[in-house]
């Protein structure tokens, strides 16, 4: 069987179909780039653990709808296993089923990616609508 790429998370490929490994190996490499972030730059861990979810949420994002749930479900899973109060609680808490929590500002460019084609011409088509109408007025006076 041939795997997909689906992207890169915290330094892990992660392909489809989902593998619960990778996951896992992500949620590590997480947990590693955290401890050295908090060593690095002095923050707090739950304010390096809200900015990395939130990656994790983009990618989430970007993934279709069954295939999201069934990342979370292996995530949620792994965070268990990893460290049950402090990742189960930082994780599930800021995630839904199919990512409907607020999206980081991060994100916005991936938002935009994933609305439907007519949205990105509306102000073309509104533009040209108002054109019209005013050529229309101006040309049988």
């Amino acid at each position: 069987m041939e795997l997909e790429l689906l992207g890169e998370l915290f330094g892990v490929e992660i392909h489809r179909p989902l593998q619960r490994e990778e996951i896992r190996k992500a949620l590590i490499a997480r947990n590693e780039l955290r401890d050295q972030l908090k060593q690095e730059k002095n923050l707090s861990s739950d304010h390096i653990t809200l900015q990395l979810n939130d990656k994790i949420h983009v990618f989430a994002y970007r993934l279709e709808e069954s295939e999201s749930e069934q990342f979370y479900n292996y995530l949620t899973e792994e965070c268990k296993k990893l460290k049950p109060e402090q990742d189960e609680q930082s994780l599930i808490s800021t995630s839904s089923n199919t990512l409907k929590t607020e999206i980081s500002p991060l994100s916005s460019e991936t938002m935009e990616e994933k609305q439907p084609m007519i949205w990105k011409f509306l102000p073309w088509v509104l533009g040209v609508i108002f054109l019209l109408l005013l050529f229309s007025l101006f040309t049988f006076r």
